[in-house]
C-alpha cells in the first residue's frame, strides 16, 4: 500500500527558519531560505503555495552532490498535488556561493514549467541561491515569463 505524504510530513520545520506567509518576490524566497545557501551538497527544495501565493508546505525534494542534483519531476510535482497547490516555487543551492544558474539549472526549469502545466500547476519561478546572493532564473531567462 502507497503511503500518502501527509501536509504535516511536508511542512519540514528546521529550527523554525521558516515563517509561513506569503511569497511576493525571490528577494523574499532568499529571505526565508538563505540557509539553504551554505549547505554542503546541492539541494532541490520545493515551496508549495496557495491561489493567493501563500506557503501551505515545503520540503527538501532531493540532495544532489556538490555540483549536481538529478531528479524527477514527479518529485516536485507529487507534493504539490497532495496538498492540493496551486503553484510551486523551487529553490536550489550552489555549494560553490555562485548563483548563476547553469545551462542544466534552465533546461531543468523548463522540463518541470512543462510538466506542471499537465496538472495546472503554476511554476512561479526557480531561484538559484549562493553565498554570494540569489538569481531568479525567471527574471534572468524569461524562461517562465509567456512570451
Amino acid at each position: 500500500m502507497e503511503k500518502f505524504i501527509s501536509k504535516l510530513e511536508l511542512q519540514v520545520i528546521c529550527d523554525k527558519k521558516i515563517t509561513y506567509g506569503k511569497i511576493c518576490s525571490p528577494k523574499n524566497v532568499y529571505e526565508k531560505f538563505k540557509w539553504i545557501a551554505s549547505l554542503p551538497q546541492e539541494e532541490i527544495w520545493g515551496i508549495y503555495l496557495s491561489a493567493k501565493n501563500e506557503i501551505i508546505g515545503y520540503r527538501m525534494i532531493y540532495r544532489g552532490t556538490v555540483t549536481n542534483i538529478p531528479c524527477n519531476p514527479a518529485d516536485i510535482i507529487k507534493p504539490a498535488l497532495l496538498c492540493n497547490a496551486c503553484a510551486i516555487i523551487l529553490i536550489h543551492n550552489h555549494p560553490s556561493g555562485y548563483p548563476d544558474p547553469s545551462e542544466d539549472d534552465i533546461r531543468f526549469t523548463e522540463k518541470i514549467k512543462e510538466a506542471c502545466e499537465i496538472f495546472q500547476i503554476e511554476l512561479l519561478d526557480h531561484v538559484v541561491l549562493g553565498n554570494k546572493g540569489f538569481v531568479s532564473i525567471k527574471e534572468k531567462e524569461e524562461v517562465l515569463n509567456d512570451a
